[in-house]
């Protein structure tokens, strides 16, 4: 194996012990941050609005449109995690990859982190079917779009003042189908590449809890699916997934 890249497993073993890793009370207050977020600062915007003399009602609508969806997402959220906890509840799904990677880029051009970032991809025009739920594949999706915006926000600290850029490109073939997703970031080191599945193994310092990419190869691993991270070519750094395709009629 190249010693500057990584594969997750498919399906990981269990963490040590105390370190909580798999617990779902932590990967939903994980991933409830980003729709949180979003309430908050749709939430202020709409207060500015309000606040004029003559408020645009438009916006305000907009405003109260971007909550109310992002409450839905977090009410789904709650229920993916009763669910996966409830074993009876398990059900067989398929869900287009493209439509999930669509959706993940709109959620994530709405983080601040992403008013710098340029989001570029090459997908298939025909559906590419998955046995996750959309919800999964967006949180899979978001969590690689923000480490790579992360990655950009930290260069761009270091002076460099260049546009920061993320491709994505989805290749089917007759059995799987793998994305990839490589940014101009910062980059990672080869030294770390080992541990940045492992819970809570962080290189951000008090900014990162070390769950992203950790629960990315939870959900993939559902699917028989796996993730790769290795640093990019000439910079930044290189995420590949891939799953195996199901067929198109059993659609959720």
């Amino acid at each position: 194996m190249d010693p500057a890249s990584v594969i997750a497993p498919a399906v990981p073993a269990p963490p040590p012990s105390g370190t909580g890793g798999d617990d779902p009370l932590a990967i939903l207050a994980h991933e409830l941050r980003q729709p949180l977020y979003t309430i908050a600062m749709a939430t202020e915007n709409a207060r500015l609005l309000m606040e004029q003399g003559a408020p645009d009602r438009e916006r305000v609508r907009d405003a109260l449109e971007r909550i109310a969806e992002q409450v839905d997402r977090t009410q789904a959220l709650i229920t993916a995690t009763l669910t996966s906890a409830n074993p009876r509840q398990h059900a067989v799904v398929s869900t287009d990859l493209v439509e999930a990677a669509r959706n993940a880029v709109t959620l994530a051009k709405l983080l601040p982190i992403a008013a710098h970032v340029d989001i570029a991809w090459q997908l298939p025009e025909e559906s590419m079917c998955v046995g996750l739920t959309m919800l999964q594949l967006e949180q899979v999706f978001i969590n690689i779009l923000r480490n790579g915006m992360e990655s950009i926000a930290d260069r761009r600290k270091q002076g460099w003042q260049e546009r920061g850029l993320i491709r994505i490109t989805i290749q089917p073939s007759a059995r799987d189908v793998r994305c990839t997703v490589i940014d101009n970031g910062v980059g990672i080191s080869s030294a770390d590449t080992k541990d940045l599945f492992e819970p809570y193994f962080t290189t951000k310092g008090a900014n990162g809890n070390g769950l992203g990419l950790h629960i990315c190869r939870l959900i993939l691993g559902k699917a028989d699916g796996g993730i790769r991270l290795s640093p990019g070519e000439v910079e930044g750094a290189r995420v590949e997934l891939w799953m195996p395709r199901v067929p198109h009629e059993a659609a959720s």
